[in-house]
């Protein structure tokens, strides 16, 4: 396909599509067709998934990383307690979910460990006392090893996280992000709560009743369903993990670094909704009959909630200013001038998406983050090249003055 601004976010469009297949899938595993009907519901009008799938950008795979993982434990939890054994379907979920989680970006880690962790708990302790093969460890274990090898071995992966999250890097990560603004814990709360029906006014309050509803299901059913328990537990090591880690971590909470819990909170909420519904019709004395309608209340309220926000999110699909940068330079400049830019990432990243037919954008060294910027004295090789270069231009978009003082 042709590089441009509607190819390159094609992929992450098309992974959006499948996850919310990938939530009908994990909803059924946890709580039959209804639940996996709203799961599917709650992601196609979620408006931050909304967002991500309309970009290029590396979260959306991961959600659907996420999306397939949870699946897999569902699954492997429903196979042991029926007595089946593991067939391909549950590799097929089990490694396509880790290849997404653990060679994507590092964000989405800790779920591909606690992932792996929640297999090995549900199959060791069976193989252990002989009632089952040790041959789903045994191929589990190969098949993470060889999709987790990028990620162990490289230079970019697991050494190089180590050095930044705890080592002898995360003092110049923490310069470059400078100090964090604001209460870690309400900013936590609230893109917590962005993942469900947000965090302002009243949508606040429907969040919270996501998260109460989901909590409530799960201790109700928690003696009666294996698979409750399997996914209460997973779910609350996952978010209490992620949390931890990134009140420890230099990097700025963002809503996309929680995204692996997106999963975890949807299955949660469908749950809860219907655990409740269903609780009330049989108050209401109609039992069975107003499981349908139940489901439906809430599919209701969700589209009550997010439908118009996910409708807004599509239209936040604004020109990027690269285009209209293009268009003005063909119009205004000689051939084949020369635009120096200040990012040195827009030549071969945005403005190949977005390219002239009548400029040439290049740029001198390498000046992100800013200790690069100053160590590699940029603004001296800018100025050198406009020396040499004297019709060239020069493209000001990403300006350190704040930090660094004005030219």
């Amino acid at each position: 396909l042709e590089v441009n601004f509607r190819n390159v976010r094609l992929p992450d469009a098309l992974v959006g599509i499948l996850t919310i297949l990938a939530a009908f899938g994990a909803g059924r595993a946890a709580g039959g067709r209804r639940a996996g009907l709203l799961a599917a519901l709650f992601v196609a009008i979620q408006p931050l998934h909304v967002q991500m799938s309309r970009e290029c950008y590396f979260y959306a795979p991961i959600v659907l990383g996420c999306f397939l993982a949870l699946w897999a434990v569902l699954h492997l939890a429903d196979r042991l307690e029926r007595r089946q054994p593991q067939g391909p379907v549950f590799y097929l979920l089990a490694f396509a979910g880790f290849l997404l989680l653990s060679n994507v970006q590092i964000s989405s880690w800790n779920f591909a460990a606690l992932f792996a962790v929640t297999l090995y708990v549900l199959l060791v302790p069976p193989a252990l006392r002989g009632q089952r093969s040790w041959r789903p460890v045994v191929v589990l274990t190969l098949g993470f090893f060889l999709i987790g090898c990028p990620s162990l071995l490289s230079e970019w992966g697991m050494r190089d996280a180590i050095k930044s999250l705890f080592g002898e890097r995360k003092d110049y990560w923490q310069n470059i992000f400078g100090e964090r603004l604001g209460n870690p814990w309400i900013d936590s709360g609230r893109i917590f709560f962005a993942y469900l029906t947000g965090s302002g006014g009243f949508r606040i309050w429907t969040s919270l009743l996501c998260v109460l509803a989901g909590i409530g299901a799960i201790a109700g059913r928690w003696k009666s369903d294996r698979k409750i328990r399997v996914f209460g537990g997973f779910a609350a090591t996952t978010i209490l993990l992620l949390v931890t880690l990134h009140m420890k971590s230099p990097y700025p909470m963002e809503n996309r670094h929680y995204a692996n819990l997106f999963p975890l909170l949807v299955i949660g909420s469908c749950l809860g909704f219907l655990y409740w519904a269903d609780r009330l019709g049989v108050l209401l004395a109609r039992g069975r009959e107003a499981r349908p309608a139940a489901a439906a209340a809430a599919g209701l309220l969700l589209l009550g909630v997010n439908a118009y926000p996910a409708w807004m999110s599509t239209k936040l699909d604004w020109e990027p200013p690269h285009a209209a940068i293009s268009r003005w330079v063909d119009r205004n400049l000689p051939p084949r001038s020369v635009v120096l830019c200040d990012r040195w990432f827009n030549p071969w990243n945005e403005y190949r998406v977005n390219p002239s037919t009548n400029v040439v954008y290049t740029f001198t060294v390498p000046n992100e983050p800013v200790q690069v910027y100053t160590s590699s004295r940029w603004r001296v090789t800018a100025m050198e090249f406009i020396n040499r270069n004297p019709l060239a231009a020069y493209l000001e978009l990403k300006s350190y003055w704040t930090r660094l003082s004005p030219w």
